[in-house]
């Protein structure tokens, strides 16, 4: 098991969008990502975890966190995968591709959701180059 000691914070803290607690679909608080797991344990609704561009030190946390499978963190990882829609124990990771106009271009990226009883986290990545003509 990962220790969270050999983590530095400020690592985990440079990708987080925003890490806070719903209730009855509205905001509650804002908490730290290395909460989540007593946050989950102990209060009623939903965390939901925005993530830009995710390390494996994040990814790590996450999984100590929220006691995600060790195959899901090694797809969270890897950017440029296929669609895909995966159960892991009681949690989903689904793959989404996403496109975006830039003016006459296309920027193509990838959003990462990891959904779990209690929690939601979306990750993305950036925009790909288009592709060539």
């Amino acid at each position: 098991m990962l220790d969270l000691v050999d983590i530095k914070p400020t690592e985990a803290q440079r990708v987080v969008v925003a890490c806070a607690l719903y209730r009855d679909g509205r905001r509650q608080r804002d908490i730290a990502v290395e909460e989540m797991g007593a946050v989950l344990g102990c209060e009623d609704g939903i965390i939901w975890l925005g993530l830009h561009e995710p390390d494996e030190a994040l990814l790590r946390i996450l999984q100590v966190q929220l006691g995600l499978h060790e195959l899901m963190i090694e797809d969270a990882n890897q950017a440029h995968q296929r669609a895909k829609l995966d159960v892991y124990d009681n949690c989903l990771f689904i793959v989404l591709r996403t496109a975006q106009s830039q003016g006459r271009e296309i920027q193509y990226g990838e959003t990462h959701l990891i959904i779990g009883k209690g929690s939601s986290c979306r990750s993305d990545t950036a925009p790909r180059p288009p592709m060539p003509k």
